[in-house]
């Protein structure tokens, strides 16, 4: 790869838009999935130990994007050839470790760094020389991590000026490009599987936590990650029972799963009623399913996510839903909330063609139990694109398995 920007994943007309809009001259990210973002590098370590990575973009294409790792992971198998940076680099890391206890040993001193080498373990170190190096160590730079930026500027980038950009980040990561849209349909279809495992084994008589261990086994076989699978048996007129009490008819079962493809997750909730349902919560069903077909008919670019919110409640009360409190829409992708949230997980913001939309439905009543309705669309200027099967029948649990109804 040349550095002008033929990488997978990031978006980089977008990044270019919003560093002029600011005014930098690179984006500086040190966190796992940032630096998985901007580069597409990714190590198994990196993952496991964060920090220890970082990437630098700078805005003009003459200047070469960088990887900085930890010496023992910038080999690892097939990083390099995945990423698109011209320039991958290892700082010192174990070899210096193993330096400095050796020197220990021999001497008996503290622990210090080899004679001439001061950057040992020292990623700060790392990413001020390469601004040196690179002509941006008195320039305006978005660093993912402010107080890592204050760092590098302690190490030699005095004229630095640091731009917080974890949120500029998240803005730039809301329209997604062509092969994280792959990621995050395959994602979804092998969570959405997955869940529907957990819920067979529930029909089967297994306990939520059996049915959980179910779900992130199923992931695992199909090549997936599962990050979690969350939920709740309750009873009407009772509310919340302890999962090791004997199913009832009318028990439902609330499941809301959240997992994926190399990073790049679905998010999906549904629902099993232990058969046979009380007609009032096919009732309260009916009601939420008319809140997602209204969903699907607001959903386009320049909508405000509250007004989708309030569209969606406004059709499940109007169905016979009175007790319904909440629509959470949240975009979704390499975090779970995957939209700028600089104060609250649940602000506000406007819909963009090529986002990855949840449209998370509850419904909590004392009559009917808690139910669930999520799936994943995505936006376009035309009717949206839905990522989940869309098949949001109500399950219910009869015979050892789960069948759909209407």
């Amino acid at each position: 790869m040349d550095g002008t920007g033929g990488n997978l994943l990031l978006n980089r007309e977008r990044a270019d838009a919003v560093m002029d809009e600011h005014g930098l001259a690179a984006l500086v990210a040190t966190t796992p999935v940032n630096v998985y973002y901007l580069t597409d590098f990714e190590t198994d370590g990196g993952w496991a130990f964060p920090g220890i990575s970082a990437a630098i973009v700078p805005r003009s294409l003459d200047v070469p994007a960088a990887v900085l790792t930890i010496d023992v992971d910038r080999d690892w198998p097939g990083a390099r050839e995945a990423s698109w940076v011209p320039e991958v680099r290892g700082y010192p890391g174990m070899e210096a470790l193993v330096t400095r206890h050796s020197i220990a040993l021999e001497t008996g001193d503290h622990v210090v760094d080899p004679p001439g080498d001061d950057r040992a373990f020292d990623p700060v170190a790392a990413v001020a020389a390469y601004l040196a190096e690179a002509g941006l160590a008195s320039a305006r730079l978005g660093f993912e991590d402010p107080w890592f930026g204050q760092r590098v500027r302690e190490r030699g980038g005095e004229a630095i000026e640091v731009v917080p950009a974890l949120e500029l980040l998240r803005h730039v990561r809301m329209v997604k490009t062509p092969d994280e849209l792959v990621r995050l349909r395959a994602g979804s279809a092998k969570n959405e599987r997955a869940l529907f495992v957990a819920m067979e084994a529930v029909a089967a008589g297994a306990s939520f936590d059996e049915a959980r261990r179910a779900y992130h086994t199923a992931m695992v076989a199909m090549g997936g990650d599962g990050r979690y699978c969350i939920g709740v048996v309750s009873r009407p007129g009772v509310g919340p029972v302890a999962d090791d009490r004997p199913r009832a008819p009318g028990d439902a079962v609330f499941f809301d799963c959240f997992g994926g493809v190399r990073h790049y997750n679905g998010d999906v909730g549904r629902t099993a009623i232990v058969a046979p349902p009380d007609p009032r919560q096919c009732d309260a069903f009916r009601a939420v399913r008319a809140g997602w077909r209204a969903a699907l008919a607001c959903i386009r670019p320049g909508v405000d996510s509250r007004d989708l919110a309030a569209t969606v409640m406004d059709t499940v009360r109007a169905a016979g839903g009175d007790a319904y409190l909440v629509c959470s829409p949240h975009s979704v992708g390499l975090e779970h909330f995957d939209q700028p949230h600089p104060r609250s997980i649940y602000e506000p913001f406007v819909l963009e063609a090529g986002m990855v939309l949840s449209v998370d439905m509850p419904y909590d009543a004392p009559d009917v139990g808690m139910l669930h309705s999520e799936d994943l669309v995505l936006v376009r200027e035309g009717d949206p694109e839905v990522l989940t099967s869309d098949d949001d029948r109500l399950c219910v649990l009869e015979g050892d398995t789960l069948h759909r109804i209407d």
